[in-house]
């Protein structure tokens, strides 16, 4: 749950587990210029207004614009202000949904926020202007926002907006899909966030502590942000006593990355391999057939996340087992079997 893995990682080692780039630090800088409609001839794509927002037909989407030739119609500051030109996307979902949103690929300083139903300057959905740092393959300073519950029914406006006065090409793609189930007979994590219970390698020097799991298991977890930048992270132990096919199948109600740790050995051990799961595309990573052995796992949000509140995540060890029924639809069906059971009894009665 700390924001280092180990402090004897080397750079590169606390990277693989962050997915963070090693780049040197790099101040932004401000601009006194305000944004000339006339100087961006360029044809808009998106909608100039909320009233004028491209609707969005269905999740997931994705598409590529320019704001240049826009309107600077709108600002938030999280944190810094802006002249920028923007455009505005609008969704309705029509089922709860949680959502990703991500500009990776814009070619400028991109800033990025979401109202719900209403234009509420000064109090957005949500908002976020440097999701991705300074030399990230997604573009310096590019935003994204992950985790999102949107509501159905409620209409959602998306600003594709600027830092500065900066505008020009972008990519909007953005997936969703139903809150995370707990499947039933998982295995259910029980540690509150920050507790640090199965904090592996973050724990004390040469103590590491590990949530225990059997191959076939289906573990529902949790994570979160707390403090001053840290990260609630969870850390596994699989023990193998004959090889096995295996494939870890991950979802999640945000962006988070899931990794393969080696050797056992916490002043030492690099990421073998990772994946990342996101509302919409779970991840999976096929290792083939694993040989009889004892296996680290590592999963948490990425480096400079905010998520106050529980982000709930499922993991299947060894493959996923499907079909599997939802805890929270076994009511539902234990209310049908209850039902059934009574109208026989009766029919037999009658008999």
């Amino acid at each position: 749950m700390a924001l280092m893995i180990a402090s004897t990682f080397t750079m590169a080692q606390n990277n693989a587990l962050s997915n963070a780039t090693s780049k040197p630090f790099v101040e932004k800088e401000m601009c006194d210029k305000v944004y000339d409609p006339a100087d961006f001839p360029a044809p808009r794509k998106g909608g100039n207004t909320i009233g004028e927002a491209l609707v969005i037909p269905s999740l997931p989407y994705l598409t590529s614009g320019t704001t240049s030739g826009y309107t600077n119609n709108y600002d938030e500051a999280c944190p810094w202000s802006s002249t920028s030109p923007d455009v505005v996307y609008a969704f309705t979902p029509t089922e709860d949904l949680m959502v990703h949103i991500d500009l990776c690929g814009s070619s400028y300083d991109t800033k990025l926020y979401v109202y719900e139903n209403f234009h509420t300057p000064g109090y957005p959905f949500a908002c976020n202007d440097d999701y991705y740092g300074f030399g990230h393959p997604c573009g310096s300073w590019v935003s994204a926002i992950s985790g999102l519950h949107f509501t159905a029914g409620n209409t959602y406006y998306m600003v594709i907006d600027g830092f500065g006065p900066a505008s020009g090409a972008y990519v909007l793609d953005i997936t969703g899909a139903p809150p995370v189930q707990c499947y039933f007979g998982a295995v259910v994590e029980e540690e509150p966030c920050g507790a640090r219970l199965n904090d592996g390698c973050n724990m004390l020097p040469g103590i590491p502590v590990f949530e225990q799991v059997n191959y076939g298991d289906i573990f529902c977890g949790k994570t979160c942000t707390y403090g001053s930048g840290s990260r609630d992270t969870d850390w596994f132990e699989l023990v193998l006593t004959k090889p096995k096919p295996f494939v870890l199948y991950a979802e999640a109600d945000a962006l988070m990355y899931f990794i393969l740790l080696g050797p056992n050995d916490c002043s030492s051990m690099v990421a073998l391999q990772q994946i990342k799961a996101k509302p919409g595309n779970p991840g999976e990573m096929d290792l083939g057939i694993l040989p009889a052995g004892t296996y680290w796992f590592w999963a948490g949000l990425p480096v400079n996340s905010s998520y106050p509140e529980d982000v709930n995540y499922t993991m299947f060890f060894g493959k996923k087992q499907l079909p599997v029924i939802p805890v929270s639809n076994w009511a539902l069906y234990l209310g049908i079997l209850l039902m059934v059971t009574l109208v026989v009894i009766r029919f037999r009665r009658l008999v």
